[in-house]
């Protein structure tokens, strides 16, 4: 008898044990899904006056809050150069961070 109390005790303290840990990931898994839904994007614009040059560009130096303000910016400073659509280029960057001497993008466009 006292043998099968004993089990039941460390039954008991496993299941315990269990829902903790169970309790713990899905706190920190509802902590994640959270902080995805809150993160803002952040676009970046990099503007190239001559098409044929890509080494040569102009920073945005600013972050957009949409894709739709990015472009606007780019479009704008083709204006404010007085270029024609064939002689410049432009990409938009999503949440970009500087890393190795290279700024990564988790995606670009244009």
């Amino acid at each position: 008898m006292l043998y099968s109390k004993s089990l039941q005790v460390t039954k008991n303290a496993k299941i315990l044990i269990m829902k903790n840990i169970l309790s713990i990931i899905v706190v920190i898994l509802t902590i994640i899904f959270v902080m995805n839904i809150i993160k803002k994007d952040i676009w970046s614009g990099y503007f190239y006056p001559d098409i044929n040059n890509l080494s040569n560009w102009i920073d945005g130096n600013t972050s957009f809050e949409s894709l739709d303000s990015c472009r606007n910016w780019a479009n704008n400073k083709a204006r404010e150069l007085k270029l024609e659509d064939n002689q410049y280029d432009y990409e938009c960057g999503l949440n970009c961070k500087y890393k190795s001497g290279f700024n990564v993008c988790e995606e670009t466009t244009d």
